[in-house]
């Protein structure tokens, strides 16, 4: 039987996040921070959905995703053939 401690963990997101440095202007930086205040939200969550706005608008990344891991998988499955 799960403890009160157990029942209570959120549950994890199936994005799988990863911290990174990035450089920014002060100027664009003020913006973000007064943008996430007033739509009472973080940073994070605004960059987060520009890039998803960015990248959707990108109809050719899918394609070029799909076919890298393929492209992967077959020099996984055939490591003779990439010589």
């Amino acid at each position: 039987m799960p403890t009160v401690a157990e029942k209570k963990k959120p549950k994890k997101s199936v994005a799988k996040w990863t911290r990174t440095t990035v450089l920014i202007r002060d100027d664009h930086l003020e913006k973000f921070k007064i943008l996430a205040w007033w739509e009472k939200s973080t940073i994070k969550d605004l960059f987060d959905e520009m890039i998803e706005m960015y990248l959707s608008s990108k109809n050719q990344i899918d394609n070029l995703i799909k076919e890298r891991k393929k492209n992967l998988e077959q020099r996984k499955s055939n490591p003779d053939s990439a010589k």
